[in-house]
């Protein structure tokens, strides 16, 4: 059930799930199994509190997937909310519970948080991506011995933006990630064809330095003008292109059930064209876990697990 970095260089398909602001995963995992998108995938993600909102702990709602679906999580952490005494203790008690491929970030500013809090930041995710190191040595970063009882290896992955403004500036991020022990980079939503290559070339590169390091394009299908207009107005890091929106903007003018057929008919094609230039796609829908049936070809092989 864990996941690997030889798993990962086979074709892989994700889906982010997003924990409620809620005492129990319950109505989230009877959601998930009436989707019917158990059978496509091959892993769960788990958000930590994105946009700084408080959420259920990302940790427990990675274990918590595992033992229900038997399929493996990436669990989100984020420096945000952490000092280097919760983080060496939220990984041990992961570790101990079997969660153990992490999504190391740093985490969106705490002034989106709806309650007032202050950030931890003690580092970044490349502070994180060196104490998970740490961990996987069997040393215990308090003591710098190694440790009683040797840990299960973690596999470290981290985040990148999928069409920055400065290119170079974004493959120099990407290596020093691998170099700190990342396995993997899951991107932002990529939305042309263009991007998703540059970022294969990154990688490319990066493999030939560290004799490691797979990509993971990610996918936020476009159902409405208002997910259009946020993705080019307000997510840093990706590009919407021009005709899409047009499009978008169009469908819109014309009523909800025109929006949402002409923008599940572009994110339909935009996820084929996607999945044949590199098959690791990483699926983002705010749980509308029923899209993701929508935008797959009839003859998509089905997952192994329940």
């Amino acid at each position: 059930m864990e996941l690997t970095p030889e798993k990962l260089k086979g074709s892989f398909l994700s889906l982010e799930v997003s924990p409620p602001r809620e005492p129990t995963l319950n109505p989230l995992l009877e959601k998930i199994e009436e989707s019917g998108v158990l059978e496509y995938i091959d892993a769960f993600s788990v958000t930590d509190a994105p946009l700084s909102v408080p959420k259920y702990n990302s940790v427990i709602a990675g274990y918590r997937l595992q033992s229900r679906f038997g399929k493996p999580v990436i669990t989100t952490i984020t420096m945000r909310d952490r000092n280097k005494i919760a983080l060496i203790g939220e990984l041990l008690g992961a570790n101990d519970l079997g969660v153990t491929t992490i999504l190391a970030l740093t985490g969106d500013p705490v002034r989106l948080s709806p309650i007032e809090a202050k950030g931890v930041f003690e580092g970044n995710s490349l502070f994180l991506l060196e104490l998970i190191a740490t961990l996987n040595r069997g040393i215990d970063p308090v003591t710098g011995k190694e440790f009683k009882t040797s840990p299960k290896p973690f596999l470290p992955l981290a985040v990148s933006n999928s069409s920055p403004n400065n290119w170079r500036g974004l493959e120099r991020k990407i290596w020093k990630k691998i170099e700190k022990g990342a396995e993997g980079i899951i991107t932002q939503p990529v939305y042309n064809l263009g991007d998703g290559e540059r970022l294969l070339q990154i990688m490319e590169k990066v493999k030939k330095e560290f004799g490691r390091g797979e990509i993971i394009l990610g996918f936020f299908p476009i159902t409405s003008y208002r997910t259009a207009l946020f993705l080019k107005e307000k997510l840093p890091g990706v590009t919407l292109p021009e005709k899409i929106f047009k499009i978008m903007e169009k469908a819109h003018q014309k009523g909800k059930e025109w929006e949402l057929e002409e923008g599940l008919k572009i994110s339909r094609e935009l996820f084929h064209q996607l999945w044949e230039l590199h098959p690791k796609i990483h699926f983002m829908s705010s749980n509308r876990f029923h899209l993701l049936p929508q935008l797959l070809p009839s003859h998509w092989r089905k997952r192994e697990g329940k």
